[in-house]
């Protein structure tokens, strides 16, 4: 049967709208070729597409109509030849294939129009078309994921997540959003000698996130952490911004990809204020009573709070004022986007009515503003506010100094004339001054970010380069089917689906060659050049590349520069590799923590900006007594997000460390994860590249080069992933040339070295999960779980939680959840399953019984009767009257001229440690397990002998 090739063009010109097909008349002695390659042996990092050779069309009627008589460029509105547009070919009236026609070039002959130079494209061209230059911060649809920035919502997705609902993002399992364990600026440790406030350290500060207190005294400041999103969310949007663009579900819609995030790091340290407003943006800090109504913390001198103001007469002509000055420093300013001198405003308010205002304020400020009364007022809701534009101010340090300030003045003036310490300075007078000092509670640099917009905190990157670099870390690759949708697989994956063509009696047994291959000598899979110090200093010390892979071609104990004499190859990704630390106990350095933690900072240990961070998201559940790892103003942490180049955990049990074998990596090299010490053999290279190079680059490998006259029915059904059966041996397609109006195909093919039988994707069958207990649980509608994780042979996709007989929620692979919504004071009968990507699930666990705690907001009763039973010259006793509680009381705090030194849970103690011949200041205050806190007892004073 002769084979008919019709072409047709869209002539709407509008190539991503819908088109309007017209026929292109053929010359009748044109040959076409059109050439396919999947995935060329020769450049492994590069996926082809159909393309033809140019060829000819008659300039006819029809075509000039067609392409609107290019050659004549007076003609207004024009063919646009810059731009390809849609095309599609028919073989006999059957579609056989779709993709795109660029118009070259017009040709003349004897003084007339003679033909048209065209050029087909398979449809895989319009990815590049599409998305242009465009950057991932173009992304539009990633603002759904918006959210408040705030302690509350950092906290939470940093312990659970974040995750889309009809009312905006919530707190959820989904885990849309997650604020991973990486540090923006901080050094984070873990000494469980004692809770230590943090000490600068280059442009930041080390932190001891031991926390002793049970009220958020200490641990991970929230301003250090950065948000993260799901890569597959990153891979929707492209499809919502161009949609043109539809990519299937065969590898974007695995788990493991499911897993993988992308931290949204887009400058220097902590996170900088973007908006797409043009509103200032603030941040309000309160002075208030005391420690436990303030947003600061007592750092310096005796509590000077309340601040009591007023005056009193002391001579018919003089009065006594008592006044505060409230001394504001902020210090350490950085701009947004870089530079130096931010602008900004500060504000002493009197709850929200404005004492002063000073605006137009750049580099390191001191402002002083005046409390001052005639009668005696209790200054208890004073703010300080920071306010700046976007692109000005962005990170500080703030300090506050209260100081109390008395002197004597002529009652002759006004108002303003008394409060005024200056006409008492002036009259000679030196003014009595008691100063305090206090840092935010939050202790650290400060932020005056309100809302995370995520496309102003993507990464920069190009579009396409990011879609280059996930398909070159997984060795995917795409081919676009007839119905547009672009099909994604990793390359071995695709090769698998294929189906088996014999080919036999359409070869030209006649000519056919057996070619050596071309080979490479070696070839390198690695990340960007690393920027931060946790993977410089590794590398450093080991000698390695950490993450990275040299593969090298063996010979057979032969001098491989014989015979592998080609070229250096590099697949070279555009995303940066971080090295994750896990902390061990300075106090006890043997002792291991549950711990784990990124720092982006350079080789010097100061902030660094970083090609975009990938990385796997693993839940670590932390056993809450016996690692305090703190948060400040939050309780201790009783799970988080844990970023990690695996998926390998370790896990305390109650009485043992127990280890989940990690099953995927991002590394390209087998490597040993930095948190449970265990090696990850099967890395990128292993599981995406490992069985298709070394079987191309085996000394068996031949390139097969032959003819066949190809059958319509042969050109209308194969895809380029088939296996062609040739006298009973089975090739894959390097490339395929054909000339579809003579049906004549070279063919390049290379054996076929691999099987599908041999994958499993199923696993082993299916156990119980074993080990589910009960965690520490931050909520009265809360319950927290952990269990173990069923063998890595099962090839568990996840696990489900069910209360009381009821499906409570599917998880991914993860190892403890917070059941949340639950009523308090109620018992609950707990049970999970494992699952797999096929749908099976194990039978359920022996039921776990647990119960929410009630809701208690009374405070125990103060102390009372505190009195000193005895000291020396380094100890002292004190004992006091127990409090009563509606529950019960579960401590005592003992405080140290107004520092909590320790908490005991009985009514007398004999503290050590103190100076001799000094005088000490000793109070107790009760708390609940809530918990609630007492007013203080009364207090006792006494010298050291």
């Amino acid at each position: 049967m002769n084979l008919q090739p019709q072409l047709y063009i869209d002539t709407s010109g509008n190539p991503l709208g819908e088109p309007t097909f017209e026929r292109v008349e053929f010359f009748s002695f044109e040959s076409i070729e059109l050439n396919s390659s999947f995935q060329d042996v020769r450049d492994i990092s590069k996926v082809f597409t159909d393309y033809s050779k140019t060829f000819s069309v008659p300039a006819s009627p029809v075509n000039n109509k067609i392409f609107k008589h290019y050659y004549n460029s007076k003609i207004e509105n024009g063919f646009d030849a810059r731009i390809k547009q849609k095309a599609e070919i028919y073989l006999n009236g059957v579609l056989f294939k779709v993709g795109y026609v660029r118009l070259t070039k017009a040709t003349y002959k004897g003084s007339r129009p003679h033909s048209y130079r065209v050029t087909f494209f398979g449809a895989l061209t319009k990815i590049q078309n599409v998305i242009g230059v465009s950057e991932l911060s173009e992304l539009s649809s990633l603002d759904k994921y918006n959210h408040i920035y705030n302690i509350d919502n950092v906290n939470n997705g940093f312990r659970t997540g974040l995750e889309l609902s009809s009312t905006g993002m919530i707190t959820g399992a989904g885990k849309d959003i997650v604020y991973p364990s990486i540090s923006a600026s901080e050094k984070w440790f873990y000494d469980s000698s004692g809770s230590t406030a943090p000490v600068e350290f280059n442009q930041g500060y080390s932190a001891n996130i031991y926390d002793s207190s049970n009220d958020g005294s200490y641990g991970i400041n929230w301003l250090n952490l950065k948000p993260a999103i799901k890569v597959k969310h990153i891979i929707s949007a492209i499809e919502d911004k161009y949609s043109s663009i539809n990519f299937s579900d065969d590898f974007f819609g695995t788990a493991e990809f499911d897993d993988l995030y992308m931290l949204l790091h887009s400058n220097k340290g902590a996170l900088a204020p973007k908006s797409s407003t043009n509103a200032d943006t603030s941040v309000t800090y309160r002075v208030g009573s005391s420690n436990i109504d303030s947003d600061f913390s007592l750092s310096g001198g005796e509590e000077r709070r309340p601040m009591l103001t007023y005056w009193e007469s002391v001579f018919p002509s003089r009065v006594r004022v008592f006044q505060y000055h409230v001394i504001v420093d902020v210090s350490n300013v950085t701009k947004s986007g870089g530079g130096t001198n931010p602008v900004y405003t500060v504000e002493i308010l009197d709850g929200n009515t404005v004492i002063d205002r000073y605006v137009g304020l750049n580099g390191d400020t001191q402002t002083t503003s005046v409390l001052c009364s005639e009668n005696r007022k209790e200054w208890s809701n004073v703010n300080v506010r920071i306010s700046s534009t976007e692109n000005e101010l962005a990170t500080f340090d703030l300090e506050v100094e209260l100081k109390r300030v008395r002197f004597k003045v002529l009652n002759a003036g006004t108002d303003e004339y008394i409060c005024d310490v200056q006409n008492f300075i002036n009259d000679g007078g030196v003014p009595v001054t008691e100063s305090s000092y206090y840092f935010p509670r939050v202790t650290g640099t400060q932020s005056l970010i309100q809302n995370i917009e995520i496309t102003k905190n993507m990464p920069k990157m190009k579009i396409i380069d990011f879609l280059k670099g996930i398909f070159k870390t997984f060795n995917l690759t795409a081919i676009v089917g007839n119905d547009g949708q672009i099909q994604v697989k990793p390359l071995i994956d695709f090769y698998n689906t294929g189906n088996t063509i014999d080919i036999t009696n359409m070869v030209d047994n006649s000519e056919m060659e057996v070619n050596r291959m071309d080979l490479f000598k070696n070839i390198s899979f690695g990340f960007s050049e690393p920027n931060t110090f946790g993977i410089i200093n590794n590398n450093e010390l080991s000698q390695t590349d950490y993450g990275n892979l040299e593969y090298e071609s063996v010979a057979n104990g032969t001098d491989a520069s014989l015979i592998f004499d080609g070229k250096d190859y590099k697949v070279k990704l555009p995303f940066e590799k971080m090295y994750y630390e896990r902390l061990f106990d300075e106090d006890s350095p043997e002792i291991k923590t549950s711990f784990g933690n990124g720092w982006l900072v350079d080789k010097d240990q100061n902030e660094v900006m970083t090609k975009p961070i990938l990385f796997f998201n693993v839940v670590q559940p932390v056993d809450s007594s016996k690692f305090r790892l703190g948060f400040l103003g939050k309780p201790l942490i009783t799970q988080y997000n844990r970023a990690s180049n695996s998926n390998a955990s370790e896990y305390w049990t109650g009485s043992a460390w127990y280890v989940e074998q990690g099953t995927k990596s991002i590394n390209f090299n087998g490597e040993f994860d930095e948190f449970s010490f265990t090696l990850i053999a099967r890395g990128l290279f292993r599981k995406y590249y490992s069985d298709y190079i070394s079987s191309v680059f085996d000394k068996k490998t031949r390139v097969f080069k032959l003819k066949m006259k190809a059958s319509i029915s042969f050109l209308l059904k194969y895809k380029i992933n088939d296996t062609l059966l040739m006298n009973g041996e089975k090739f894959l397609i390097n490339n395929i040339r054909t000339n579809i109006t003579t049906g004549i195909t070279d063919l390049e093919l290379i054996l076929k070295f691999f099987s599908s039988e041999d994958v499993d994707p199923v696993g082993d069958p299916l156990t119980t999960p074993t080990g589910l207990y009960l965690l520490p649980s931050l909520g009265i509608d809360q319950i927290t779980i952990g269990w173990l994780s069923n063998p890595s042979g099962e090839i568990v996709k996840g696990y489900k939680v069910y209360v009381d007989g009821v499906l409570n929620q599917t998880l991914l692979r993860q190892n403890s959840y917070i059941i949340q919504g639950l009523d308090e004071n109620t018992s609950y009968d707990i049970q999970i399953s494992a699952y797999d990507s096929q749908g099976n699930e194990s039978s359920l666990t022996s039921v776990l019984t647990a119960s929410t705690s009630s809701s208690d907001t009374e405070a125990p009763t103060a102390p009372s009767n505190l009195v000193v039973t005895g000291y020396t010259d380094v100890s002292v006793g004190l004992s006091w009257n127990a409090s009563t509680d509606n529950v019960a009381v579960t401590g005592y705090e003992v405080y140290v001229d107004g520092v909590l030194n320790q908490t005991v849970t009985g009514t007398s103690l004999n503290l050590l440690g103190l100076s001799s011949n000094t005088v000490y200041e000793f109070y107790v205050r009760a708390k609940d397990a809530t918990p609630n806190y007492s007013d203080i007892s009364n207090s006792v004073q006494i010298r050291t002998l």
